[in-house]
Order: structure tokens, then C-alpha cells, then sequence
């Protein structure tokens, strides 16, 4: 399995997450604060121990805006706004 350490950046909280090594890919609970940015660090973990700690990742924020600007690399087309009048 492995040991996540979610850091919120800029401060001192860190929280703490187990994630099993079945899959490549990792949900996060539902509980964990989504408008916040996070650095991730990883350890594997196996029978033999602790494996090594990864570097921080580079920082994550889970905010739908910013997860539709990576999807859509151009900027959008701005809209015309239309008043119809009778």
C-alpha cells in the first residue's frame, strides 16, 4: 500500500491518507476539502518496510474552474449577448 501526506500549501496542516497498490489511480475521500490547494508526498509501503519518501508534488487544487482551464487549453470565444425586444 502506500502512505499519502496531502500538505495544504502555505501552512503546517497535513492530512493523512492509505491507499492500497491494486490500481493506479487513487480517489480521494469524499470528506477531504475539495476548494483547497494540496502538495502530495508518497511512501510505498510493503512487507519488506518503508520504502522511500517522493518529493512534493507540484501543487493541486481541486477547484472546477481550474480543472475545466486544463481540459481547454485555448482561451473560450467571448459571448455575444442578444436582447430581444418586442
Amino acid at each position: 500500500y502506500y502512505r499519502i501526506w496531502l500538505a495544504v500549501a502555505g501552512s503546517k496542516e497535513v492530512r493523512r491518507l492509505s491507499a492500497p497498490a491494486r490500481y493506479p489511480y487513487y480517489d480521494a475521500p469524499k470528506s477531504l476539502p475539495k476548494y483547497i490547494r494540496y502538495q502530495a508526498t508518497v511512501m510505498p509501503v510493503n512487507v519488506n518496510g518503508e520504502g522511500p519518501v517522493s518529493e512534493p508534488s507540484e501543487v493541486v487544487h481541486f477547484h472546477p474552474r481550474e480543472l475545466n482551464r486544463s481540459q481547454d487549453k485555448e482561451a473560450p470565444m467571448p459571448r455575444n449577448k442578444r436582447w430581444v425586444t418586442k
